[in-house]
C-alpha cells in the first residue's frame, strides 16, 4: 500500500466517522442525564433530509444547516415528552420515532425529488490549512469541511460544561440520583428534557453533515 493510499484511508475515516462523532456527543449528554435516547438515528436523517431540502431550496449549505437544526427540535421536543411527561418505555418510544422519521423523510423525498433523483445538493468547500496537508501521507487527511474541525472543539465543550460548571453538574446528578436533584428545588424533568434537545442538536449536525461533506 503507498503512502497516498494511506492519506485517502485517513481522510476516508474521518468524514466518515464525523457524523457519528457528533450523534454519540450528543447521546453522551442524553445519557448522564439519565435518558437513553434511541430516536438518534431518527435526529440524524430529519437533519439530513431538512438540511439537504433547505440547501436545494436556498443554494446556501449554512441555510441547510439552519434548517435542519430548526427541523430536528419537534423530533426531540416529541422524545422528551414521551420520555419525561408520559414515561413511556424510552426503547420503544425511540425506536418508533426512528420509523416515524423514516416513513416521513421516504415520502418527502419522493414529493420532492422523484423516485430516483439526480438533483445537485450545494456542499461546503473543504479546508486545506497549509501546512498540515502538505505532511507526507497523513496530509490528505487534513483536507475536510470545517464541521470535521469542530468536533474537538465541541467535544471539549461538552466536557468542560459537563465537569466544570454547576449546569453539568446538574445534569449528572439528574442520571446518578434524581430524587436528591428534585429535593433540591432542580426540576429533573427540565434538565433532561434540555438534554434530550442538545442530542437532537448535535443528531441533527451530523446529518447535515451527511449531505454537505
Amino acid at each position: 500500500m503507498s503512502w497516498d493510499l494511506i492519506g485517502l484511508f485517513l481522510a476516508s475515516t474521518l468524514r466518515l466517522s464525523a457524523p457519528l462523532a457528533f450523534a454519540a456527543m450528543g447521546e453522551y449528554i442524553s445519557e448522564k442525564a439519565g435518558v437513553l435516547n434511541m430516536s438518534v438515528e431518527g435526529m440524524m436523517l430529519t437533519g439530513a433530509f431538512a438540511g439537504a431540502v433547505g440547501s436545494w431550496m436556498t443554494g446556501s449549505p449554512m441555510l441547510g444547516m439552519l434548517f435542519g437544526l430548526i427541523a430536528v427540535l419537534p423530533v426531540a421536543g416529541l422524545q422528551a415528552f414521551m420520555t419525561n411527561v408520559m414515561r413511556a418505555n424510552q426503547i420503544v418510544t425511540g425506536i418508533g420515532i426512528n420509523i416515524l422519521v423514516l416513513g416521513a423523510t421516504t415520502l418527502g423525498y419522493r414529493l420532492l425529488f422523484g423516485a430516483r433523483s439526480r438533483e445537485v445538493i450545494p456542499g461546503w468547500d473543504k479546508w486545506e490549512p497549509w501546512p498540515l496537508t502538505q505532511l507526507p501521507a497523513i496530509g490528505p487527511a487534513f483536507s475536510q469541511i470545517w464541521l470535521v474541525y469542530m468536533i474537538p472543539v465541541v467535544g471539549f465543550a461538552i466536557w468542560w460544561v459537563m465537569y466544570r460548571t454547576g449546569l453539568g453538574i446538574a445534569l449528572r446528578a439528574a442520571g446518578d440520583e434524581p430524587r436528591a436533584v428534585a429535593n433540591s428545588g432542580i426540576p429533573v424533568r427540565w434538565l433532561r428534557t434540555g438534554a434530550i434537545m442538545a442530542t437532537g442538536l448535535l443528531s441533527a449536525l451530523g446529518g447535515v453533515f451527511f449531505v454537505h461533506r
